[in-house]
C-alpha cells in the first residue's frame, strides 16, 4: 500500500469596502474621489461600476460604465472617478451610484466580500449665449450692450462679466447679473483721450446656483473703443497778408508756411 499526502495552501482572504466620497455633491465635469479600504495581498486589480440612478425606487439604474484601477497597497485609499463617467448635460441634477464590480488580489483570488457604495449627485453646468460685439469701432463714452441668455435654463443661475484691454488691465466688471436683453450695458467710464490698449475683451461666465459654483464655459467678445469722430474747428480759415522785414527771409518764411498748413508767400 502506498500512502500519499496532499499539501493544500490556504491563502489569506481579501476583501474590499467602499467607505464614501470626498465629493458626494459635485459639478458636471469635475469627477469625484471614491474612498475605500482593501485587505489582503497586493497587487490588487479592481473595477467599480458607475450607474445613473434613474429611479430611486428599486432602484432602477441606467447603463453600466466600468472604472478599472490597480493598487499596490492595503488599507484606506482613494481613486478618482473622472468627470467623463459622471456626465450631466441636462438642466437638473443627476445621481450616480458607484459600487463594486470585481476585485482580485496579488494571488489572483477573487476578493470577498465586496461591500459598500456611494451615491454622487452631479449638478449641471449653465450654458449661455451672448450676442455679437459691434463690428465697427465704438467712440469713448458710448455704451456697449450685450444680450446674455441661458440656453439650458438652470433655476437660480446668473452670470458675471469682466472687460480687460490688450495689456490685461481690468476696465470693468460685475457679478450676480441676471440674464436678459441688454443684460450688459456699459461705457466702461472711458472718455477722450483714452489710455487703454485695444482690443477690449469682454468675458462672460455663467455661474450655477448654490455654493458649489458650478461655472459653465466662458464666452468672450472683442470690442475696439477709440476716438473715431473727426475734430471740429470752430474758427474759419481766412486769407492773411504778412509783411516781411526786407532782410531777405522770404524763402525761409515760404518754407515754414508750406510745412505748417500749406500757405503760400510772395515777394511783394
Amino acid at each position: 500500500m502506498v500512502l500519499g499526502s496532499v499539501l493544500i495552501s490556504v491563502l489569506p482572504a481579501s476583501n474590499g469596502t467602499i467607505t464614501g466620497s470626498s465629493k458626494q455633491n459635485s459639478c458636471a465635469g469635475r469627477g469625484a474621489s471614491i474612498n475605500f479600504t482593501l485587505n489582503g495581498t497586493p497587487t490588487f486589480a479592481g473595477q467599480f461600476r458607475v450607474r445613473e440612478i434613474l429611479n430611486p425606487t428599486g432602484p432602477v439604474f441606467g447603463a453600466t460604465t466600468l472604472y478599472s484601477f490597480t493598487s499596490a497597497i492595503t488599507g484606506s485609499q482613494a481613486q478618482t472617478i473622472p468627470g467623463s463617467l459622471l456626465p450631466n448635460a441636462s438642466s437638473v441634477a443627476k445621481t450616480y451610484r458607484v459600487d463594486w464590480n470585481s476585485l482580485t488580489d496579488g494571488n489572483t483570488c477573487n476578493a470577498f466580500p465586496l461591500s459598500g457604495f456611494v451615491d454622487i449627485t452631479v449638478n449641471p453646468l449653465p450654458i449661455i449665449s451672448v450676442t455679437a460685439a459691434p463690428t465697427a469701432d465704438v467712440c469713448p463714452g458710448t455704451n456697449v450692450t450685450f444680450t446674455v441668455t441661458e440656453t439650458n435654463s438652470i433655476v437660480g443661475s446668473n452670470f458675471k462679466w469682466e472687460a480687460r484691454d490688450a495689456n490685461n488691465v481690468l476696465l470693468g466688471s460685475a457679478s450676480n447679473v441676471t440674464f436678459g436683453t441688454n443684460a450688459v450695458n456699459t461705457n466702461l467710464n472711458l472718455t477722450c483721450p483714452t489710455s487703454h490698449v485695444n482690443p477690449i475683451t469682454f468675458t462672460f461666465t455663467p455661474v450655477g446656483p448654490g455654493t458649489l459654483f458650478c461655472n459653465g464655459l466662458a464666452v468672450t467678445r472683442e470690442v475696439n473703443i477709440r476716438d473715431v469722430v473727426a475734430p471740429t474747428i470752430g474758427t474759419q480759415a481766412s486769407n492773411s497778408t504778412v509783411e516781411c522785414d526786407g532782410n531777405g527771409n522770404t524763402s525761409a518764411l515760404a518754407a515754414w508756411l508750406s510745412s505748417n498748413g500749406g500757405a503760400a508767400a510772395t515777394d511783394a
